[in-house]
């Protein structure tokens, strides 16, 4: 299942910044999962949409939703065109991680057994 925790689309040194705070984020979560006697972590599909529709809101304000380019997927036949990365910058990013984080990792579903979750998913 795919997540789109995704970057903002800049320069080289916002990159490497947005991939710092990603890895402390993931880093932190394996931490929260280890504490808490957990073993199994996914996006709900709930979570997922909103957060999609949160990002395509977004980008639907932004002149790249204008351009039809492989930065928005337009370059594959069929394919629906939308942003592919968070657009919204990098403070409102880590906002919405930090919160996330913050109110237990809402909007992902946490077992304590990997092989139990797998059983009933």
């Amino acid at each position: 299942m795919y997540c789109k925790f995704s970057y903002v689309f800049s320069d080289h040194i916002t990159y490497i910044y947005i991939q710092e705070i990603e890895a402390e984020w993931i880093t932190d979560c394996i931490d929260y999962l280890r504490d808490n006697n957990l073993t199994y972590i996914e996006p709900s599909l709930a979570a997922e949409e909103e957060w999609s529709k949160k990002v395509d809101k977004i980008f639907s304000t932004q002149l790249f939703q204008k351009v039809a380019s492989w930065y928005t997927g337009a370059n594959v036949p069929g394919k629906t065109v939308q942003s592919l990365n968070f657009t919204g910058g990098v403070p409102a990013y880590i906002k919405c991680t930090k919160e996330v984080a913050e109110k237990g990792y809402e909007g992902f579903i946490l077992r304590g057994d990997v092989h139990e979750a797998k059983a009933n998913f």
